[in-house]
């Protein structure tokens, strides 16, 4: 983000305004009461192994299916058009819009396979991951090829003493490595999609989203209830929704959807008091990952917090809790860690009382 502000000369208050949110959010973790949640007991438990299990092959049978009903996009489109292959996708007007895929690949599939790789299950580990790039060839979408290696990353950097230092050693790493992949192979690919679509671009919508609603209107819940309910109970002022509104005025295409991520979420509702109200849903959200994913191995707990990170810094909020996944993570991260607690024959810890900043390591 400071690369974007030194470059195109952006708002030095919002700047300060975006680093005091990610400072409240720690703050927040750290000194925000432990969150009790009551585990499941020993027969529930086992029906949770159970019903995990059926869960994941009734939704990989349905993928086998839409694979047979859309199988022509192999023939059309290459790997790496992939845009040709999400617009093939959205055609088919599958039921549920295909969701039920978007949480096998951002929800099933990563803590599953945290799940395999703390257990040493390489061989399910393996089929889980052909899962996933099946899954991303049929759906279309880029961020599916990245999750499980992500998820593998950040479970090797959870094991080491100073995993945020790991961490930004290896988004440094990342882009040094896009370079060289550009500069010797002529090949922009690794540099546009690793670093262009990862980080740039979820900064630069940030700051058009400041840039548009600090003058003009803000819509304070607009899209919770008039888009994402489709209830319109909020007066909204202008003609089409957010992100098309976006990509309209910066884009100069009203067809381009340029969803933001938390911060110009919060921004466009509430200005900077939404910054305020968003990092203490964020704080409460990531409080809730520490208590479902209590008593579990840790490589567990960060493949499932990995599509959170990525869900929460390119969409909206409410997005990302129900459509992106997150919400389903946490539901996923709770069943296992009482089957699993239970297993262990550790009743005494019916109770998650998660210690006070864990959470905050988990922050991509």
């Amino acid at each position: 983000m400071l690369t974007i502000y030194t470059i195109n000369d952006e708002s030095r208050a919002f700047v300060y305004m975006t680093a005091g949110f990610w400072l409240s959010v720690i703050m927040l973790v750290r000194v925000m009461p432990a969150l009790k949640i009551q585990a499941m007991r020993h027969s529930q438990a086992r029906i949770v192994y159970v019903g995990l299990f059926v869960i994941a092959v009734a939704i990989s049978g349905a993928m086998a299916h839409e694979l047979l009903s859309i199988a022509r996009v192999a023939s059309i489109a290459s790997a790496a058009d992939v845009y040709l292959t999400r617009e093939t996708f959205l055609e088919a007007e599958l039921p549920l819009r295909g969701y039920y895929l978007h949480w096998l690949a951002t929800a099933f599939n990563p803590v599953l396979f945290g799940l395999c790789i703390a257990k040493k299950r390489w061989i399910l580990a393996l089929g889980i991951s052909i899962l996933q790039l099946a899954t991303a060839s049929v759906v279309g979408m880029k961020t599916y090829y990245v999750i499980l290696p992500l998820a593998l990353g950040l479970m090797w950097v959870m094991k080491r003493k100073n995993p945020l230092v790991w961490m930004e050693g290896g988004f440094a790493g990342m882009t040094c490595a896009a370079g060289v992949v550009d500069y010797f192979f002529q090949s922009p690919w690794a540099f546009l999609f690793g670093i262009v679509r990862g980080l740039y671009v979820p900064a630069q919508l940030t700051f058009f989203y400041y840039d548009f609603f600090s003058t003009h209107q803000l819509i304070p819940f607009a899209y919770l209830f008039n888009f994402f309910l489709k209830i319109a109970v909020v007066d909204y002022p202008y003609e089409m929704d957010p992100a098309n509104l976006i990509g309209e005025v910066y884009y100069g295409s009203a067809e381009l959807a340029a969803v933001t991520g938390v911060v110009g979420d919060a921004y466009m509702n509430l200005g900077w008091l939404g910054l305020v109200l968003w990092a203490v849903c964020l704080a409460m959200v990531l409080r809730l990952f520490d208590s479902c994913a209590k008593g579990l191995d840790v490589r567990i707990g960060a493949a499932g917090v990995v599509m959170a990170g990525l869900s929460i810094s390119g969409t909206y909020l409410v997005r990302s809790m129900i459509t992106g996944g997150v919400g389903l993570s946490l539901i996923l991260l709770y069943l296992l860690r009482s089957a699993e607690g239970f297993a262990n024959g550790s009743r005494a810890n019916r109770y998650s009382v998660p210690k006070r900043g864990e959470a905050y390591r988990a922050l991509p």
